[in-house]
């Protein structure tokens, strides 16, 4: 069996893709055997679905965008659940990550509050005072002192 994804050809037994983990590869093979099949979809995700398929391991390669991923595999129909615990993870992650950022593109915040900083903190109040005695600006006693003994 012959099979063209992203411009790459794979050739396999019709004995191996038949006792695959894949269900719909399966099924291509038992509908139509002596078929060659054009896929255009990334090779890299398909390594990857193709890997699990032979070995029944299911790993997201690095390199593979976790949005991408999660298309190929509904469109090999396979569960996420399937995935091993260290892609589970990052794909998992990749997703919450995307929903807080949706939560904060829609809030219309760049931050979440608790890491914005508040004018009224007290770092940023020494922060102003120091400049204000370092530029000769304000009234209090420590920018005159400080603006004279410059001025010496």
């Amino acid at each position: 069996m012959t099979v063209f994804v992203g411009g790459q050809k794979y050739c396999f037994s019709l004995e191996d893709i038949s006792k695959g983990h894949c269900d719909k590869m399966r099924e291509w093979v038992r509908d139509q055997p002596n078929q060659r099949f054009t896929i255009n979809r990334s090779k890299l995700a398909f390594e990857a679905i193709l890997d699990f398929h032979l070995t029944g391991v299911l790993h997201m390669p690095l390199s593979v965008c976790p949005e991408l991923f999660k298309e190929e595999l509904d469109y090999w129909e396979i569960s996420h659940k399937k995935l091993e615990l260290c892609c589970l993870t990052r794909l998992s992650s990749y997703f919450r990550d995307k929903s807080l950022l949706k939560d904060y593109k829609t809030s219309g915040l760049c931050l979440p509050e608790k890491y914005k900083s508040s004018p009224k903190s007290s770092v940023t109040k020494c922060l102003r005072k120091l400049w204000d005695i370092l530029n000769c600006r304000g009234n209090s006693l420590e920018t005159r002192v400080s603006c004279v003994s410059f001025l010496q």
